[in-house]
């Protein structure tokens, strides 16, 4: 069996790679934003009114994050 790629998956490979990088970053950028508008929320309260507490606002099925998540 021949482990070597053609040039045709050589290339699609990289391609890959380098979309799996760029996504890495986006999604590592993309978690962090969401814990800094977490943190704000929880730390204003600003779920007061809608919500009986902050879980219950983490909790809301248009979110569904579980506590770790949302505390990590």
């Amino acid at each position: 069996m021949d482990n070597e790629l053609t040039p045709a998956q050589g290339i699609r490979l990289n391609t890959l790679r380098l979309a799996l990088k760029s996504l890495a970053v986006s999604a590592t950028e993309h978690f962090c934003r969401l814990g800094e508008i977490m943190k704000e929320i929880r730390d204003n309260e600003l779920w007061r009114g809608q919500y009986e507490s902050f879980e219950a606002f983490y909790s809301d099925p248009e979110f569904s994050f579980k506590k770790s998540s949302v505390y990590h």
